[in-house]
This record gives C-alpha cells, structure tokens and sequence, in this order.
C-alpha cells in the first residue's frame, strides 16, 4: 500500500510538473498578464491551483515562471525587475503582482531580500525548499509541515544542498543564501549572517555544524571538509592553507578550533559555535548518560515526528505548545523571576482517555523545540526491597536535575544574554501508577508506609525541582490529591469528536473516498490510537491480498475496524456498509 501511495504521488508530481510547464510555455509566447490568453491552458491552471490552493489565477501564473525557472534554468533569485519584463506589465500591472507575491510570502512559499545593483536596489524573490519539495514529491501536505521553521530543518537542508554532487561553488552559494533568506526569522541566522563569511567558508562552516549537530559528530577532518563542503582544487587549496596558517575567519572569529586529540587534521565547534547555534544538546548527546535504570534519556532526533496530530478545540493544545516552546518557556521563567518565585518550572498534566495521543503529543513537542525527554521507567521505580522505591523516587529527580544543568544554556543575543534554551523534559507516563492515593485509615502496614514515604519525597522533590515536568495519566481519580495543588496546568483528552475522526482517517486513508470514512466514523468512535493500528493492519494485510477494487477496499477497512473495537467494552453492532 506504501509503495502505491508512492507511485500516486510520483504521479501527481509529474502530472503537475507538466501543467506548470504547459502554462509557462504560454506566458513565454504571449508575454502576457491577460487571463483571456491563457484559455487553451485553463485545465492545466485549475491543476496547479487546486495544489496549491491558489484561486487567484495570476498567483498560478506567477508561481509556474518561478517553479520553471528554478527546476529546468537552474535559477535560485527572480527579481521584480525581471518579473515586470517577462510578462510586459503596466504600473497597475506592477501593483496586482506585488499583491501576490505578498500573499505568497506570508505563507511562506516564497522569500525576498533586497539586494543592490551597484547604486541600484531591486528586490529578490526565490521559491521555499518546502514550495519546491512540495512540487517534486507531489504531496501538498509539505506546504503545511510544521517543522521547516526549526534550525534542525534548516541544517538538514544546508546538509542535503552540501552533498549534492551537481551543484559547483557557485551554485552551494545561491542555494544556501536562499535557505538562509527562508529561515531569516530564526536567531541562529541572524547570528550566522553577522559573522559576514565569504561563501566557501560558510559553507564548511555550516557542515561542521550541521556533521555536529545532527549527526553528533564530535569533529570532523579536514580531508572531509574539502571533499565535500568545497568543490573548486584552488579554494580547496587556499581555504585549506588558511585554516593550518590560521588566518582563517573560521578560526580568528572563534567560530572553529582544531580538535584537541588531533595534530591539526580535524576541527569542531567552539563554545561560542555551541552556544550561539543552540547544538548544545545535540553535541552532548553522545556525552550525556543517565548512569540509572529508573530513567531512560531520549534525544529528540531519535523521536518519530507524527505529523497530522488532531485535537478537539476545547483542550487548548495550543496553550500546552506556547509554554513548552523557547520563546514561550523563556517568558514564563522571566515572569517567575519577576513575580520572586523560588522555583522556575511548569509542570503539567495530560490526562483522560487512553489512545487519544498523550504521549504522542509529548514526544512531537520535544521534537519540535529540541527538547530531551528523561522517561520515567514506572516499574524500575517501584521495588520489593524496603527503602529501595523511596530511593528510587529520589533518584529520578537527581538524574532530572544533572540533566538540566547538562542540557540547559543560555545565548547571547544583541549582547544581553537570554535563556534558558535546551531544557530537558522529565515525564511519567501513567503516572496514577505511581502516586497512588494514600491511605487516610491511619492503618499501618510496611506497603502502606513504602508508598506513602515515596508520595511525600515525590511531592517534596516536585517543589524544589527546576525545568519541565509531564505527567499523563488515564486515571486521574487515582492519584494522590495532595499533588494536584503542585500542577500548574491540566489538559483533558476526553472526547474525541466524529469529525475530528473523519479528519484523522482522512490523513490516514488518502485513498478512500470520503463518504466511506464519513460512514466508518459515523457508526465506531475510535480514537487517534485505533486509526493508527487500523492503518498498520491496513498496510501489513494489503501486501499479501489483492485490493484494487474499492469494493475490497471497503470490505478489509469495515473488516479490521470491527477488529480493531471488538475487545472495547460496548453493546454496539458490527459495522457494515450500506449497499
């Protein structure tokens, strides 16, 4: 089933490549703004548009001269000045593109930048990485990925322009100062602007950084650098040189060091580099251990990102997101700081009904905002030997509190210097597992004693400790009540409503018809937890039978719900379709 998902979208891509080429080639003869000359291409339009959800049949236009020029001319920067003369426009001409383009900006399809043309300035506008992969993958759902605005994306990209053998120099250059133009926004760019490198040498630059930071390399050689990051034999040369006389910015900027194990033939980041980029964590990675069984550290580059993730309205996710995000944690702990708080932390819990994407939600923010994640091993933590679960519980928070300091840094930004960045996340999962309710008969038993200790060194850890603390429960009845006074935040997963199921199985089920998934949750509730399972069932089963009738379809989809809802306590029928 992959594999035909892959060919659809092979196809649509190539079907799209053509519409967009069908159309340039008009704009290329007519050389005109005139809608009324485009009529032979109006199918090819309505193609692209739907695509890219553009109604606006100028906007199609002009997004076909920029896909064109980028993929057959090889052409990174369009200039207004260009755009003007391509399509022989008026000054009211002039007004209607900007307007366009303005609204291609803002939803990031494009980026510009002035640039000056010896005592001229013009301004440049170039296509998104996201715009361009949208188009080669033939999947729209690119244009909405939530996570090409992380310098995590930006590096991978950086990697990928670096590796590829057809680029020269020149071209490395356009392309990474037109990722550079895309992530603007991001302080880590601003930073790396203000270094003001020549070409060749932000390129290296950038490899280490990008070899360090996702790839947790702890140097890298030089012979490495200059096969990959620099094609031209005389720069290779000459940046060589520069670095082993050590006139090079990279290194006079303190950008670089040569590693300190090595005689001058492999290089890292500084702690400048580590600070001012936020790679922190990720170049600890290697270095960090937890040196316990009763907590597990998870990097957020080994983390499987789920895209799609859907929420009823009422939970307020959004909230959840701003406080675990760097500017939105940087907020809350100056606050706290202002307000004399002793301690600086959020601690919050996601509670309610099971498979309704808790722990997903966890693990896609700390992707998102390059958060290491401590996981709380509930059944390393209780023990049978006396005293062992009350230093259990106590040992969570040790591990919790040297990662903290290992992870958490700060930056200097417009000279002041800001933070805290990197901090870990500590979570317990099925936490009413752990603090259960405490019993209030005043009988004494050596259980009763155990867990009551361990409650109280939990609750009194939980008040000094500093950082991010999740709980998620399914059970939240059965937790200690003198621990609800010590969360600050409560977020309920209780309902999942129909059509927020229609909307997860569609994401899920691009192949089926709407009707039929409108049908299945109309007649099964099933949470984000049952539509997965269905879905690898789905694909597992689809290897070894024959569905390419929709009727097959249909009958392996009601087939694997019903399995899937079967052991739900419930007195409702099996499903079936309406003939």
């Amino acid at each position: 089933m992959m594999q035909q998902n892959n060919q659809m979208n092979k196809d649509l891509a190539v079907n799209l490549c053509k519409s967009i080429e069908l159309v340039n080639n008009v704009a290329n003869e007519k050389n005109s703004l005139k809608m009324e000359d485009y009529e032979t291409v109006w199918d090819q339009f309505d193609m692209v548009g739907e695509f890219f959800k553009i109604k606006d049949k100028l906007g199609v236009l002009l997004l076909c001269y920029f896909i064109n020029k980028r993929l057959v001319k090889g052409k990174a920067y369009i200039t207004l000045n260009e755009l003007m003369s391509a399509f022989n426009c008026n000054l009211v001409d002039s007004i209607s593109i900007n307007e366009q383009l303005e609204v291609f900006r803002k939803a990031k399809m494009i980026v510009s930048s002035k640039k000056t043309f010896g005592k001229k300035e013009d301004i440049e506008y170039t296509l998104t990485q996201m715009s361009l992969n949208a188009v080669l993958k033939g999947d729209p759902e690119v244009l909405v990925n939530k996570k090409e605005g992380t310098f995590s994306a930006f590096l991978n990209l950086v990697h990928n322009v670096i590796y590829n053998d057809e680029y020269d120099d020149v071209e490395v250059s356009a392309e990474l100062n037109s990722l550079m133009d895309e992530f603007e926004q991001l302080e880590e760019i601003k930073y790396l602007r203000a270094e003001k490198l020549c070409s060749e040498e932000l390129a290296m630059y950038l490899f280490v950084i990008a070899r360090q930071s996702i790839f947790g390399d702890t140097k890298v050689t030089l012979d490495r650098i200059f096969r990959v990051a620099v094609n031209d034999n005389f720069s290779k040369y000459f940046y060589q040189n520069e670095l082993l006389e050590k006139r090079s910015d990279l290194l006079t900027n303190d950008l670089l060091k040569f590693a300190g194990d090595s005689y001058m033939d492999s290089v890292q980041l500084t702690e400048k580099s580590i600070q001012a980029l936020n790679v922190m964590s990720n170049k600890s990675s290697a270095q960090f251990t937890t040196g316990s069984d009763v907590v597990t550290l998870i990097m957020p580059d080994k983390i499987q990102y789920q895209e799609g993730m859907v929420y009823e309205e009422s939970l307020k996710i959004d909230f959840l997101e701003q406080l675990i995000s760097e500017d939105g944690y940087i907020k809350a702990i100056s606050k706290l700081s202002e307000e004399k708080v002793e301690t600086k932390q959020i601690v919050a819990l996601l509670y309610g009904v099971s498979g309704l994407g808790k722990s997903q939600t966890v693990r896609n923010l700390a992707v998102k905002y390059n958060r290491p994640i401590l996981q709380v091993n509930l059944s390393q933590v209780k023990d049978a030997f006396v005293g062992n679960t009350e230093k259990n519980t106590q040992e969570v928070f040790n591990v919790y509190k040297k990662a903290v300091h290992h992870f958490q840094h700060t930056k200097q930004v417009d000279g002041k210097e800001v933070g805290p960045y990197g901090t870990p996340i500590l979570y317990l999962d099925e936490f009413d597992s752990l603090i259960p309710h405490r019993d209030k008969s005043g009988a004494s038993s050596s259980v009763g004693n155990m867990y009551s200790n361990m409650v109280g060194i939990f609750l009194t850890e939980l008040e000094r400790v500093n950082g991010i603390v999740l709980l998620s429960s399914n059970l939240p009845g059965a937790i200690d009540t003198s621990l609800h006074r010590r969360i600050n935040f409560k977020f309920h997963f209780g309902t999942f409503s129909k059509q927020n199921q229609v909307r997860t199985l569609q994401l899920y089920f691009k192949d089926f018809e709407p009707a039929i998934l409108e049908e299945v949750a109309t007649v099964a509730d099933l949470t984000p937890g049952n539509i997965v399972n269905i879905r690898k069932a789905y694909v597992l089963e689809s290897i070894f039978k024959d569905i390419e009738k929709e009727e097959d379809k249909k009958m392996m989809l009601t087939d694997l719900v019903n399995r899937e809802v079967i052991l739900q306590k419930s007195t409702r029928s099996p499903i079936g379709f309406i003939q």
